[in-house]
Order: C-alpha cells, then sequence, then structure tokens
C-alpha cells in the first residue's frame, strides 16, 4: 500500500509488474485491491477493469468490499461508466456485500458528476429503502448533482465540481 498511499504510481506499477514477471508469487486481494485503486487514482478505467476481471476470473479471488469501492471510484470518474457503476453494485452484492454508507456515497458522487437527477432520486429511494444511514456526504452529492443538472456551466458548479474529492472513508462510518 506504501506507493499507492504515497501516490508514487510508477513505483507500484513497477513493483506489480516485477512480481508478476520475476516471482512464483501470485497477487493477492490486497495486492489487486490496492492496483485498482492506483488505477482510480489515475483515471485507468479500463486496465482497473482488466485487473478486476483478472482476479476474479484468472486468479479465482473473492473481490473485498474494498475493491469494489475501487472499482466504483474507476466508473465513477469518467463520463459514460454509470450503467457499469450500477452493475458493479449488482456484482458486489451477489457476493453477499450490501452497499454501506461508502458504497452511497461513491455511487451519489458519480451520478452527482453526471448531473443525472432521475438516477440521483433512485439511489436515494435505495439508500433511504436500505436503513444505511445518510451522512453529510450523501447530502453533498444530492445538492451537486442537481446543481450540476440545472446550471452545468456556472461558476459554482464548475468550483464545486473542482473540489469534490473523494469522500473521507473515515468520516462516513
Amino acid at each position: 500500500r506504501g506507493y499507492v498511499a504515497e501516490r508514487n504510481y510508477r513505483a507500484a506499477w513497477t513493483l506489480w509488474d516485477g512480481l508478476k514477471r520475476y516471482t512464483a508469487l501470485a497477487p493477492d486481494e490486497v495486492t489487486f485491491t490496492v492496483m485498482l485503486q492506483a488505477c482510480a487514482a489515475q483515471g485507468l478505467v479500463e486496465k482497473g477493469c482488466g485487473l478486476f476481471e483478472e482476479m476474479e476470473h484468472v486468479c479465482g479471488l473473492v473481490p473485498t468490499r474494498d475493491a469494489f469501492h475501487a472499482l466504483l471510484r474507476l466508473h465513477g470518474s469518467r463520463a459514460g461508466w454509470l450503467r457499469e457503476l450500477e452493475d458493479a453494485v449488482h456484482r458486489m452484492e451477489g457476493y453477499g456485500l450490501p452497499p454501506d454508507t461508502e458504497t452511497f456515497a461513491l455511487v451519489l458522487r458519480a451520478v452527482a458528476r453526471h448531473g443525472d437527477v432521475e438516477r440521483l432520486r433512485a439511489w436515494w429511494l435505495r439508500l433511504e429503502e436500505s436503513g444505511v444511514g445518510v451522512v453529510a456526504a450523501h447530502y453533498e452529492h444530492a445538492l451537486m448533482c442537481y446543481a450540476q443538472a440545472h446550471v452545468p456551466h456556472s461558476t459554482y458548479a464548475s468550483a464545486r465540481r473542482a473540489q469534490h474529492l473523494e469522500p473521507d472513508a473515515a468520516a462516513l462510518r
């Protein structure tokens, strides 16, 4: 986690390549999750999706909640990937991992970036029905969605979009 936590992605990818190329060690769930987080931070959607598929189907590893959250960050970071983001939530549920506070925050954040009010309403209803508590980040994402949808080129929306960073996982708990 060190290189990715320090945002030294070049060193992380060098280590990943060395692990796969020069050792007989197989990456585990934690290693895949860290590399998925690197993909999300760098906006490498296709590469991250490929890693997730490799983890699940080639290595036969069961994705963790953190791995799914990294996948949600990946899909939420690029326009046009909301359907894949929703599919990832369904896959997550298929592994017995129901959406938690962070899952909803990631989904609402992605929906807000796209200004998709109809999706926001559907996910908000699902959030309320889930029993997961609504936190401040959820409200912020909802407001951002409405700002993005109704005034997409405003200075306010652009400024908020620029400030719209990853939700602090500790603050969500």
